[in-house]
């Protein structure tokens, strides 16, 4: 190949490269860009040319350009530096740089050539594992990041106890190589079916850091950035229960051992769902009990109880996306409870704009509110209905574009409180319109957009059977691609004289006759300190005798010695089961209690009610529920 049709492929290849490629002098001053350098910063051209490296760094790190020039003229080589860049709208975006020193025809030094590849979207991703690892860590089960075709950037404490590798062997590390993964299908093939699904569930074999070889029941979700993906990994060690499946494959026929196979894998999965919930609804509890408690005290000021109103809120809708994205089961059978009292849905709304704010900021969005719907008041759960009007919201701020507009009217129609949001985003296809609402759906766009909106499509489809439980209807239009879309929620107004009440599917409790008057003796049977103090610490307040236990052993040491009038009690406990502990109670003494637990899935409901308590409250829980499980027991 001659030199001039060289010289073509590499300018072709310097063209159509997405990353930024710009050539500068040794004094720093711009000699050439390539269209990705354009596109990158926000300048044209002829803005470039000519000008001093300076222009595209901020002030703070005006110093870097200096320290790379002399590293240039020394020769050297700068592989994957990372920096920021400022941009002509005077956004900052996180680069990574390749510098390298560009020789004339003698070996002298002239200049250099700069590759910069934005990275902005990894580094708001790393930011947001690392914000949720404290969360993560508190999982027993193995959970991991790492970058599709690339390192491992996250490892939790539950990875470090199964594998043996420590978070700082682990990261930086390719995942399937460092554990040596083995699959039925191949890696290559469950990589293509990750890669063309966005999530992939199934046994792999791995070997841990002392050699070992272990089975794992695996999870993986794909999460694509605009440019990059990652890979979350959930892992179970199963290999005590493979042993024994294995087992059982040599002792029954083989029909009967995939049966119980089968079994088991929806037990472990059930399992898995109720103890992570259980984990991650625990350390939340003290915090509600806490916020619920101050912001309901007169005695302290009006600013500090709102400070305090707002922390429960958030809590408890906390509370509520955990449950919504890990009881699944929950989720698909349509079992969710509603806590339904008198709401104004313009403050509810109101909270909701709020919480896409700093979204909408960013974006440089206007919105637009017209809510001619005057006092009105609707029968319904605050923050399920927070959470369907933030989950429209969400979604509209995420497919408009920067500097579009969203509008929104709140109208009274035949009895009815209509809410539309309309957006000037990209649009949906009919066909994205008739599946918009159903679980896990993806638009169209993104066979040709590589998933850059990102999302799991779970929002839409928990909003609508949430409007749907208030006896309301959410519908979506639009004309079609970069046409906008509309979304319209209608839920019907308050009637007059209602009433607050709870629609739960929850067992009721009837028959209770044991009291818990003020100055009864109650046992506290809490394991978790900061819930256990909280707990003590409230109902003393409230003129209770409380005596405390941190296990089951110590219930019954207690139980024993002092008159005991109520029981309230977590489930899991560390030397026994909840359960067990007030089933014995309840035969030696005639106790009744109330469970008070972060396990929430239907069947530990019946099993608490069955074991002898008379209500089941779920973790995190406000102060108010509390006080009303205690009611129930002074009006039998």
């Amino acid at each position: 190949m001659k030199g001039e049709e060289i010289n073509r492929w590499i300018e072709a290849i310097v063209e159509s490269s997405e990353d930024a490629i710009i050539s500068k002098d040794l004094n720093g001053i711009i000699i050439s860009c390539n269209p990705g350098a354009t596109r990158l910063l926000g300048y044209e051209t002829e803005e470039l040319i000519g000008k001093h490296m300076s222009l595209l760094i901020p002030a703070e790190l005006q110093d870097e350009e200096t320290e790379i020039l002399s590293r240039i003229r020394r020769g050297e080589k700068i592989k994957h530096y990372e920096t920021r860049r400022q941009r002509k709208d005077g956004r900052l975006i996180d680069v990574s740089l390749t510098i390298s020193p560009v020789k004339d025809s003698k070996g002298v030094i002239i200049g250099a050539s700069k590759i910069a590849r934005d990275i902005t979207e990894r580094k708001r991703t790393e930011k947001l594992i690392q914000q949720q690892a404290s969360l993560f860590d508190q999982v027993y089960d193995a959970i991991f990041v790492w970058q599709w075709n690339g390192p491992i950037t996250f490892w939790n404490r539950g990875a470090e106890r199964i594998y043996g590798f420590s978070r700082t062997e682990a990261l930086g590390q390719v995942s399937h190589k460092l554990l040596s993964t083995q699959t039925l299908l191949g890696m290559d093939a469950l990589l293509q079916r990750l890669e063309s699904q966005g999530q992939w569930e199934g046994e792999l074999e791995h070997v841990t850091r002392d050699g070992r070889h272990i089975n794992v029941e695996s999870r993986m979700v794909l999460v694509r950035e605009t440019a990059s993906a990652y890979v979350l990994e959930v892992n179970r060690d199963i290999t005590e229960r493979k042993h024994a499946q294995q087992a059982l494959e040599e002792s029954f026929r083989r029909e009967k051992a995939a049966r119980e196979s089968a079994e088991k894998a929806n037990l472990a999965k059930d399992d898995f769902l109720a103890s992570l919930s259980h984990e991650l609804r625990t350390p939340l509890n003290p915090v509600l009990l806490i916020a619920s408690d101050a912001a309901d005290n007169p005695d302290l000021p009006s600013e500090i109880r709102k400070d305090f109103e707002t922390i429960r809120k958030n809590i408890e809708f906390e509370a509520r996306l955990i449950d919504d994205l890990l009881d699944l089961t929950r989720i698909t059978h349509g079992k969710l409870s509603l806590h339904v009292r008198d709401v104004d849905p313009r403050m509810i709304l109101q909270e909701a704009i709020a919480t896409v704010r700093s979204d909408i900021n960013t974006k440089q969005i206007q919105i637009c509110l017209n809510w001619s719907a005057g006092d009105s008041i609707i029968s319904g759960d605050e923050i399920r209905l927070q959470q369907v009007f933030w989950n429209v919201l969400k979604n509209a701020v995420k497919f408009t574009p920067p500097k579009g507009k969203i509008a929104i009217e709140a109208i009274i129609t035949n009895g009815q409180l209509n809410v539309s949001c309309t957006d000037t985003g990209i649009g949906m296809t009919q066909g994205e319109i008739g599946c918009i609402f159903d679980a896990f759906a993806q638009g169209e766009h993104i066979k040709n957009e590589n998933h850059r909106f990102g999302g799991l499509g779970l929002g839409l489809a928990i909003s609508r059977r949430l409007v749907e439980m208030h006896r309301g209807r959410i519908s979506a239009h639009s004309a079609g691609r970069d046409k906008g879309s509309t979304f319209i929620i209608e839920l019907p107004l308050a009637k007059k004289g209602t009433s607050n009440s709870v629609l739960t599917e929850n067992f009721e409790p009837t028959g209770i006759t044991s009291p818990s008057e003020p100055g009864a003796c109650i046992l506290l049977v809490e394991d978790h300190d900061p819930t256990r103090t909280a707990l003590a610490h409230l109902l003393s307040r409230r003129h209770y005798k409380v005596m405390t236990a941190r296990n089951a052993a110590e219930a019954r040491e207690i139980s024993a010695k002092e008159k005991i009038d109520l029981v309230i009690s977590d489930v899991g406990l560390p030397d026994g089961n909840g359960n067990e502990l007030m089933k014995e109670l309840r035969k030696r003494y005639g106790l009744k209690g109330i469970a008070l637990t972060g396990y929430g899935m239907e069947q530990d409901i019946e099993n608490s009610l069955a074991s002898g308590f008379v209500t089941h409250l779920m973790k995190p829980v406000n102060v108010r529920s509390l006080e009303n499980a205690l009611e129930q027991f002074k009006n039998p």
